[in-house]
């Protein structure tokens, strides 16, 4: 997440290495950690929380307890970060705690981390290990470290027409650094261009000036370096120019710019009392530095025994440094042997634009050439960032391959994002890559298809997200909001989430009820015990979620379309590329890919199909927004001959500019002969789906009716030989039909329950199976397709159609299948796949009614006396009030505007068996955080927070029945009333800090409309 705006020798010193692409592989995956079912999934499987711990000085006792908290609710384990105040970038900030002592690698760090370790593995959880304190990336290290991040800084100055010059080069200092390389151009034309730059919420905006160049695409020139003086002074007698013409003379220094990931208390000498450097991410010398640290300064025997039993991924966040332009020393000799000439004539072009493009977006950079050709130099621009890319690899694989012989871990990373390069590439490299959803344009769909694509096609079993985090959501992110955007996480290809996060929730110095906040209560994910909903309907959800992921991470995922995408340096926040809704609402799947990634072993086309024994794409799709490289031109044109259609939308892409590839109308050329082949299409956005069906390639999910916005996972998985398919419904109810290539018998797997079951109301059709739709808007369903599955008994028949007056069929004990029908005035319908048919009269059925009266206790969690006192979770009060239907938000109710805590929904009805009835439903229509329900004091089955409906006949008694649902509520609207007086490690609630108080916004709490009893009758159905 980003806010601030044993290793081979020859990985670091032989760069053929990296010039290969990477193969397709299963990643190094601990098997020991995979031994679930989808009733009870593996701690791998299951959801984990990003465990923020502040620093060392943290209570031991509370860090083992936050620990095993997580795990009793449904938590398969940690991701432990080492916080430390986010390295000293959230303002204002006080330390109040020695970090000589309790810093990062320090003698009390090691003590609580393997506390820490032992407790996960006496609860039976895994860990995932950050790298580094303060999601940075860097670590302690002794300045001269040749594995520190490297800068390259630029100095520039005009010499006048006449080519004269005799004085000091640009920038010339001893501070300055090595001097690299010494540049002329001639330029045509100059431009100021002056903005506000503010890089990040806490910087004060200050006026930025660039200075652009237009200069001759063939005047770059370098200048020996060994003619500059040792005092920085040199003569050059260049060409005379005519008219208004200069000359630029650009100078390079290559240095260490020392950022600091954490900063110190106190300057020192001693690597663990002076903060944290950011590594070189650009050579595998910046991973051994810290692989380096991690072993010489935290990693025992002990404690690598530990990580080879509860171990799951190394971590590392996305790339929060900043720079001048990213570099590293031996940049130049990779980029000749993969471009064939020098970049050394052609550094003045790169010095715009190729620092860290998301926390220096407004400061990319105060000198910008351009040059007076077609593409305006950015062929040259382009070369220097796949070399960026292929030196990336280098330092992931230095990390992965000490992960792997090391300590037995996989890699998760959150690739190449924020770098000026193709992160849809960069996503091959770690075993399992990262997205995230602040970034990911707050957890798009699309923007998350944009990095799966990149996984399916090299085989990475898993696509990760660090979810859930949202700014100015601090203690207020509802358990139902968390699901949401986990569940578009599933629709967007994602199968593994690290929750943003948990918080340390014991006593920390200047710090007040409600606990550590990370992040200044700017972002949500104070997740803890403090959380009403922890223990209290947050286990629901994450049992949920580990289910789906269970299926999720098994077998391969299968799609119809692939989007090419190539980009010379990703946006940041992976802005929507394709934004219509022909293919969801036809029920085509897709991805994006970058093309670089044609080119690795064991991809390609047979039979018409992309990759049949990975994702099997049917068809390739090409925006004319696109552009095409001279070796995806090849690509593209092997790929038609051997059956695979591509289309061509809204015209022809164009050149990617690539200087090895100068020849831009030969390319050119290539592209249109493509277009004109037998296998290239044309379409238009928002016709794809409709170009798609014309030319007979079809969804292996076709969805029809009222069912626009369902977005389908399928999975194969051979070694048992079960299908799954995953439904999401984004944001509107669907109704409508679904129909499904396979001929295998469905069964539907409820992840509320982890209960398997035969799916009862589907039709065969020739070599497919038409399933009805009915989802509530933002809920999910998972089907598995199988001849068989164990202990799961299946009838012999189906139901074809069902009236809407069936709320549920189920498939009884003693093998009969029942229809559940309702009372709406009409006779109920059945036909069976025997030819059978079957109708009930309905109307003289118990009809729904509304349960009109409750009684609301609140139980308020309050903040102590003592604000200070940390060992109170809350103190905890009831009040009580009478409240009808339609149920209103607490916002609306006497005395609950300004609440948080727990509701207790009570009311009664009466219920007599044997009449016209046989059972009836519970509807609640909205659950806003979380809900449990209780029938005469027991527990149903748990609710689905998205379409809260639960069958209640078990439980009911003749006469007067019980009904209470126990709710839970975001601690936000309580803490809020005393925001003034809250503190974080001596910080003050953030938007105090920025002056915005007014914008302070209260949220809806409770149940919100009416809660309904649904009567039905049942109907026995025959095989």
């Amino acid at each position: 997440m980003l806010l601030r705006h044993l290793v081979l020798l020859d990985l670091f010193c032989n760069s053929s290495a990296l010039l290969s692409p990477s193969e397709p592989k299963e990643p190094f995956v601990k098997r020991s950690l995979e031994n679930g079912t989808f009733a009870a999934p593996a701690p791998a499987e299951k959801p984990r929380f990003r465990y923020w711990i502040q620093d060392a000085s943290c209570d031991e006792e509370t860090v083992v307890s936050d620990i095993q908290s997580a795990g009793a609710i449904g938590a398969g384990g940690v991701e432990i970060l080492p916080y430390y105040s986010y390295g000293g970038y959230l303002p204002p900030v006080f330390q109040y705690v020695d970090w000589d002592v309790y810093g990062f690698g320090q003698a009390a760090w090691n003590k609580l981390y393997n506390a820490a370790l032992e407790a996960i593995q006496q609860a039976g959880m895994v860990v995932d290990v950050s790298l580094f304190p303060g999601s940075g990336g860097g670590v302690p290290a002794n300045a001269t470290d040749d594995g520190l991040i490297w800068d390259l800084v630029p100095y520039s100055m005009t010499i006048g027409g006449t080519g004269s010059f005799n004085g000091t080069i640009p920038g010339w200092s001893p501070s300055a650094g090595t001097l690299i390389a010494l540049n002329t151009a001639v330029v045509i034309s100059t431009q100021n261009l002056t903005v506000l730059a503010q890089d990040n919420f806490f910087a004060v905006p200050a006026n930025v000036t660039t200075q652009i160049f237009t200069v001759e695409s063939d005047s770059f020139s370098t200048v020996a370096t060994q003619n500059v003086s040792a005092t920085g002074t040199i003569s050059l007698s260049l060409p005379a120019l005519s008219g208004n013409q200069s000359y630029q003379l650009t100078a390079f220094y290559q240095r260490h710019n020392l950022y600091m990931t954490v900063h110190p208390l106190n300057y020192s000498t001693n690597i663990l009392k002076n903060g944290s450097f950011g590594v070189d991410h650009f050579s595998a010398r910046g991973a051994q530095t810290v692989i380096d640290f991690w072993e010489t300064n935290i990693l025992t025997d002990d404690m690598k025994t530990m990580l080879a039993s509860v171990g799951n991924f190394l971590w590392e966040d996305s790339l929060e440094t900043a720079s001048t332009i990213n570099w590293t020393p031996d940049l130049p000799a990779v980029f000749e042997q993969m471009h064939g000439y020098s970049i050394y004539k052609y550094l003045p072009l790169i010095t715009y634009g190729n620092n860290n493009i998301n926390a220096q977006a407004s400061s990319p950079g105060t000198l910008h050439f351009l040059t007076d050709a077609a593409d305006k130099g950015m062929s040259f621009v382009n070369d220097y960032r796949a070399t960026l890319a292929a030196c990336y690899k280098r330092y992931v694989d230095a990390l992965q391959a000490w992960g792997h012989s090391s300590l037995g871990l996989n890699t998760s990373i959150q690739a190449g994002y924020n770098m000026p390069l193709d992160a849809s590439l960069a996503m091959t490299y770690p075993d399992a890559p990262e997205t995230e959803t602040i970034q990911f344009q707050g957890g798009a769909i699309d923007s998350l298809k944009q990095a799966a694509g990149a996984a399916v096609l090299t085989g990475k079993k898993i696509l990760s997200c660090e979810m859930g985090g949202n700014f100015f959501s601090a203690f207020q992110q509802h358990v139902s909001q968390l699901l949401f955007l986990i569940n578009r996480g599933f629709a967007g290809g994602v199968n593994q989430n690290v929750i943003h996060g948990q918080a340390y929730s014991g006593p920390y110095p200047n710090t007040t009820w409600p606990g550590f906040s990370p992040f200044t209560y700017l972002v949500s994910g104070q997740w803890s015990p403090r959380e009403p909903a922890w223990d209290n309907g947050m286990s629901e959800m994450l049992h949920y979620t580990g289910r789906v992921q269970h299926v999720l991470q098994s077998g391969i995922p299968k799609l119809d379309v692939l989007f090419y995408n190539k980009a010379s340096a990703t946006n940041s926040n992976w802005a929507i590329i394709y934004n219509y809704t022909d293919l969801v609402a036809a029920g085509y799947t897709y991805n994006y890919a970058s093309p670089l990634i044609f080119d690795f072993p064991g991809i390609d086309v047979t039979g018409g199909i992309l990759d049949p024994s990975g994702p099997a794409y049917k068809a390739l799709v090409i925006l004319s927004s696109q552009n095409i490289t001279a070796d995806a031109a090849t690509k593209l044109t092997e790929y038609a001959a051997r059956g695979l259609p591509i289309i061509f939308v809204d015209g022809a892409p164009g050149v990617y500019p690539e200087e090895q590839q100068q020849n831009a109308t030969a390319i050119s050329a290539a592209i249109q002969a493509l277009a004109s082949s037998a296998n290239v299409h044309t379409s238009t956005s928002g016709r794809i789906a409709q170009t798609l069906a014309e030319i007979g390639v079809k969804p292996r999910t076709m969805i029809t009716g009222g069912a626009d916005n369902i977005y389908p996972v399928w999975r194969e998985h051979d070694s048992d030989a079960i299908d799954y398919l995953f439904l999401y419904s984004d944001l509107v109810a669907a109704n409508g039909t679904i129909t499904v290539a396979t001929t295998k018998v469905p069964h539907i797997l409820d992840a509320w329950t982890g209960e398997t079951k035969p799916l009862l109301t589907y039709t065969n059709t020739s070599g497919s199976i038409e399933i009805p739709l009915n989802l509530a808007a933002n809920q999910t369903v998972l089907y598995a397709f199988a001849d068989n599955i164990a202990d799961v008994a299946t009838p012999s028949i189906s139901l074809t159609n069902t009236s809407s007056n069936v709320i549920e069929v189920v498939y009884s004990c003693s093998s009969e299948i029942v229809a559940h029908v309702i009372n709406d005035g009409e006779t109920a319908q059945v036909l069976t796949s025997s030819g059978k048919s079957y109708a009930a009269t309905t109307s003289n059925l118990d009809k729904p009614f509304t349960i009109n009266d409750w009684s609301l206790t609140v139980e308020h969690w309050d903040p102590p006396a003592d604000l200070y006192d940390l060992s109170v979770i809350a103190v905890k009060t009831n009040t009580t009030q009478q409240v009808t239907s339609p149920l209103k938000s607490w916002l609306e109710l006497p005395g609950l505007n300004q609440t948080a805590g727990l509701g207790f929904y009570s009311s009664n009805f009466t219920w007599q068996s044997g009449g016209n009835s046989s059972g009836a439903y519970l509807s609640i229509e909205r659950i806003v955080n979380t809900a449990r329900l209780y029938i005469n004091g027991q527990q149903t089955r748990p609710l689905d927070y998205t379409n809260g409906i639960v069958d209640i006949t078990p439980y009911l008694v003749d006469g007067l029945n019980e009904v209470m649902i126990q709710t839970s509520s975001c601690l936000g609207n309580r803490m809020f009333s005393i925001f003034d007086q809250v503190q974080t490690a001596g910080s003050n609630y953030f938007e105090l800090l920025l002056g915005t108080i007014a914008n302070i916004t209260y949220i809806d709490e409770g149940l919100i409309g009416t809660v309904s009893i649904i009567p039905y009758t049942t109907l026995l159905i025959s095989e």
